[in-house]
This record gives C-alpha cells, structure tokens and sequence, in this order.
C-alpha cells in the first residue's frame, strides 16, 4: 500500500489536513456564484409555476362570478397549488358543470399535484457547483432525505433537466388554460338559459 501523503485543503476561510493515499480525490461544493446560468432556469421555472397558480386564480374567480381584484381577496392567501385546487374543484362539482370539465379539473389537480415537486425542487434545494479534482465542475443540488424523496446528498442537475421541467409546467399551463376556456363557454351557455 501507498504511503499517505499529508493535504491541506482550504474552502471558505477554513483549512482541513487530510492524510490519504495518491489515489485520493478531493470534492469541494461551493454556493453557485452570482452570475451563473443556472440562475435563469431557476428563475424560469418559479416565474412559470407562478403563471400556473394565477391562471388557477383566474378560474376560480370566473367559477365565483367575482371581478379580478375582489377574487384575488380570495386567492392571494392561499400560498400553495394545493387550496387553489381544492377550491376549482369545489367550485365546479357545487355548480353542476359537465362530467368532462369535472374530469379534466380531477385529470389537471394529479398532474399538477404529480410535478409539483419539479418545481418545488427546483425552488427550494440548494444549488452548488461541485469540483471534484478528476472530473469537471458538475452543477448540482442537495437534496435532503424526506418521505417522498429518499435521494438525499448531492444529486447532479443538467440544464436538460431544468429545461424539461420549464417544459413540463408549460404543458400543465396548456392544460388550466385548456379547461379555463372549457369553463368560459359552458358558463357563458348557462348565463344564456
């Protein structure tokens, strides 16, 4: 066996001695700095979850019969996805709406209750870049251990993963704007009877 050699290693104003065999590899994470690219999707992905939840708001307040400023009174506290839906759904099963807008409002409640944590993920993970001395810098997140999510540590992020979950939130705005327009002519046909 190889004699160990003795490392030091700083990171953020602090020195680490390591004693490890040539073959040892050095890891280091550092916060992603001010102006990296990754900042753009993450920005993306949070200003596109939050057009989802607004266009929600929109339905919710047609459902209601409110104007836009009284019924964001209603939605502005509502701090989730989550009683937003709860709320449509409610709204439409009370109002007697068809079976296909009920199916499609229960089809976009799993879809967005199934992506959520794309963004929430997205959102709420810290970010880091990682160097590791035999390898090139890798863009990461680290997750922590939770129910749902059992991967906790450094999990590696492309930028094909964040474009994938802009893509993703994308469809499920298709989707709300597809039932709102559903909404819209079956509201307006019944105000006509």
């Amino acid at each position: 066996m190889p004699e160990p050699k003795h490392y030091v290693i700083k990171a953020e104003g602090a020195a680490f001695t390591l004693n490890a065999t040539a073959d040892a590899k050095a890891i280091v994470r550092r916060p992603l700095p001010e102006d990296h690219p990754a900042y753009v999707l993450i920005g993306r992905i949070a200003a596109e979850w939050a057009r989802l939840e607004h266009i929600l708001d929109t339905i919710i307040w047609e459902l209601a019969g409110l104007e836009p400023a009284t019924g964001s009174c209603l939605t502005a506290p509502q701090f989730t996805y989550r009683p937003r839906l709860k709320m449509m759904r409610s709204l439409i099963e009370k109002m007697g709406l068809s079976a296909d807008i009920i199916s499609k409002a229960k089809q976009l409640n799993k879809d967005v209750g199934d992506h959520a944590y794309l963004r929430n993920q997205c959102v709420h993970d810290a970010w880091f870049v990682q160097e590791d001395s035999q390898a090139p810098e890798i863009l990461g997140q680290f997750q922590s251990f939770t129910f749902s999510n059992k991967a906790y540590g450094f999990h590696p992020v492309s930028e094909g993963q964040m474009n994938d979950t802009i893509a993703t939130i994308g469809n499920l705005i298709a989707d709300a704007l597809s039932l709102q327009a559903m909404l819209s002519a079956e509201l307006a046909t019944s105000r006509e009877t």
